[in-house]
């Protein structure tokens, strides 16, 4: 099947990119080397190209370590009966045998990067770059590494919109080492100066109607921290191997067994993952005007994914300052200058869903790999639940407003058991500023305002409490007082 056999190359050359940009990363030498020969340059280009294909690596011996080159144009030639076309270039990455049978891996210069799409082109290019890491296999991944990056530029084309940006200088560190579960443990560490993004949507209309105005974002700077516990990194490169080996939907039909039997390998992909991003003084050109940001920080983290594990997100925004008129002034005191939101999942079985979708594959004919018939299984199997979402403690904040909540909902798939607890400080001030905006405050707004401040229980600290309970017959407590009737 044409359409399929494309897909899994394209998939394939994805895989090479990131092996490059893995390739291209390392530090200092942890044993002794050992001298080049050119029975084990041929050695390793035989090892490469189960992980690259056939004819695409040449390994020569040069000096005190192999040279490795990449023949781009027949690693994507699969790609041009798809319409894409690539052009790539990289110079040689120098490999270096260590006496405990490690590799030291070193790059520098220049990199380009172009994808001309039948919709669109993509680029991207890294100036005075400086990669040197130690690939270890047998934890199938690299014990440290270290990536710089003078500059980063980049440029999007496409027929709804034009993107340009750039980022730098670049500074990433990734250390790894053995999991006790038998995979990975990896932690990447990376910063960038300065990054820009300018968003430019063409005409949406065929009339000819005037472009939307561009908007440009920019951090100064970014850090980005992530970190896998036990990843599964020997399966994933099996896996990248195995669809190397079988690129055809036929070839895959044949060796369908054994492709489920890798993929069932792989769940989870790993026992943790912990993503989180920090930056300093956002800047959003608007049309409106600058909205500005002082601190952005923001996390992710699951267990066991893909499994019934829990998902976490947390988002945090101090020191906001939206453009002046985007509000009427009499809204102004209740503009957040400040969010700090987080909440958590679990209930979701990826996993089920995941075992099922591996079982119900098929290869074979010209149909779906995935069944039709067999999908509403596999999502009933993810939803089987219950499914519990957990509000942290979160608080939005305004010159006149000081709201903070948290608690817990049980989702089941009738109504939503559980409770959610709200704090509002300095009530009477945050009324105040609602009665002072004018058509705003309608009679409606002042009577909802008036009740939720006589349902509010006082706290200690003169602050408001309410807490809303939700039982299964869908009726709603306020700080225990029935609302309304149960549903019929």
């Amino acid at each position: 099947m044409k359409g399929f056999e494309g897909i899994a190359s394209r998939a394939r050359n994805i895989g090479l990119f990131a092996s490059l940009a893995f390739c291209a990363t390392g530090a200092s030498a942890l044993a002794g080397d050992v001298a080049p020969t050119a029975e084990g340059a041929q050695k390793l280009q035989s090892n490469l190209a189960a992980y690259f294909g056939a004819n695409v690596v040449k390994v020569t011996p040069e000096g005190d370590h192999y040279a490795l080159l990449f023949d781009i144009a027949k690693a994507l030639a699969p790609l041009a009966d798809q319409g894409v076309k690539i052009d790539m270039a990289l110079g040689p990455i120098a490999l270096t045998e260590q006496s405990d049978g490690a590799w030291r891996i070193a790059a520098d210069g220049n990199a380009l990067f172009n994808a001309h799409l039948k919709d669109g082109e993509y680029s991207i290019r890294y100036d005075g770059y400086n990669y040197a890491g130690v690939f270890d296999p047998a934890i199938s991944g690299f014990r440290e590494a270290q990536i710089r990056a003078d500059k980063i530029g980049f440029q999007l084309h496409s027929p709804a919109l034009e993107e340009t940006g750039q980022a730098g200088p670049l500074q990433a560190t990734l250390t790894g080492a053995a999991a006790a579960g038998g995979g990975l443990d990896a932690v990447l560490h990376e910063e960038l100066t300065d990054s820009s993004l300018t968003v430019t949507p063409k005409k949406s209309d065929a009339a000819g109607g005037a472009s939307p105005p561009p908007v440009t974002i920019r951090v100064t700077p970014l850090v980005v921290d992530v970190k896998a516990d036990n990843l599964r990194s020997r399966q994933l490169l099996d896996l990248w191997a195995f669809f190397l080996a079988h690129q055809t939907r036929a070839d895959l039909a044949t060796h369908q067994d054994e492709l489920k039997t890798k993929l069932m390998g792989l769940l989870p992909v790993a026992d943790k993952i912990d993503e989180s991003f920090a930056g300093q003084k956002l800047v959003v050109e608007s049309p409106k005007g600058p909205v500005i940001v002082e601190t952005l920080k923001a996390s992710f983290a699951t267990d066991h994914f893909p499994s019934k594990g829990t998902n976490e997100v947390h988002i945090a925004l101090t020191g906001i300052s939206p453009p002046a008129g985007l509000a009427p002034p009499a809204m102004q005191p209740l503009m957040p200058t400040s969010i700090d939101i987080g909440f958590k999942v679990n209930g979701y079985d990826y996993g089920a869903a995941a075992a099922e979708a591996i079982k119900d594959l098929d290869f074979a004919g010209e149909g779906p790999v995935i069944p039709e018939g067999d999908r509403p299984k596999i999502t009933a199997l993810m939803m089987a639940g219950p499914i519990a979402v957990t509000v942290l403690p979160s608080r939005i904040l305004a010159s006149q407003l000081d709201l903070s909540f948290e608690g817990e909902l049980q989702l089941t798939g009738g109504h939503p058991v559980g409770k959610i607890t709200m704090k509002a400080r300095d009530f009477d001030k945050t009324m105040a500023a609602v009665k002072s905006a004018g058509p705003l405050a309608t009679p409606q707004v002042i009577a909802a305002l008036t009740m939720a401040k006589g349902l509010g229980k006082a706290d200690p600290d003169g602050s408001l409490v309410w807490v809303a309970e939700y039982a299964a017959d869908g009726v709603m407590k306020l700080n225990g007082l029935p609302l309304g009737k149960a549903p019929q």
